[in-house]
């Protein structure tokens, strides 16, 4: 949210909206968008195909998950033409690819200035989008255990 406002704050992006969809935002979260809070909407338990119909018509994926066991958010954002905005640190670098933006959490104003940046390159970083998802086909999955099995015998 502290990134969020710092977006709005720069008047940057002025029609940018914020959409929260999964559990309810607590409200201790939601007071850290400041006035910038009445441009979030919450959609909370969406279904799949809620899920696809956001990534299919948003400007772009925020993900700042700092505690991340794969990074599907980012990989299924990306299957459905979402450009990707998230933290610069594993996994997440690895699953955005070259297809994705990162930026550093540690400063939101900092973190605000780099998404503003790479924003006008939106639609030209998806066209690396369907090669980066292909990565982790199950295909690719079943290879990888096949080559780590061939391996270990």
């Amino acid at each position: 949210m502290k990134v969020f406002r710092e977006l709005k704050a720069s008047g940057e992006l002025p029609d940018l909206r914020l959409v929260v969809a999964g559990q309810p935002i607590p409200e201790a979260v939601r007071t850290l968008a400041g006035e910038a809070a009445s441009e979030v909407d919450e959609i909370v338990d969406p279904s799949n195909a809620e899920v696809a119909e956001l990534h299919r018509h948003a400007a772009g994926l925020f993900w700042p998950s700092t505690h991340e066991g794969f990074g599907l958010p980012i990989l299924e954002a990306l299957a459905y033409g979402a450009p990707v905005f998230t933290l610069d640190r594993r996994p997440m670098t690895e699953v955005a690819g070259p297809a994705g933006f990162t930026f550093h959490d540690s400063d939101p104003a900092a973190a605000a200035r780099d998404i503003i940046r790479a924003w006008p390159e939106r639609s030209s970083r998806m066209i690396q989008a369907p090669d980066q998802v292909s990565r982790f086909s199950t295909e690719a999955m079943v290879e990888g255990y096949r080559s780590l099995y061939r391996r270990l015998a």
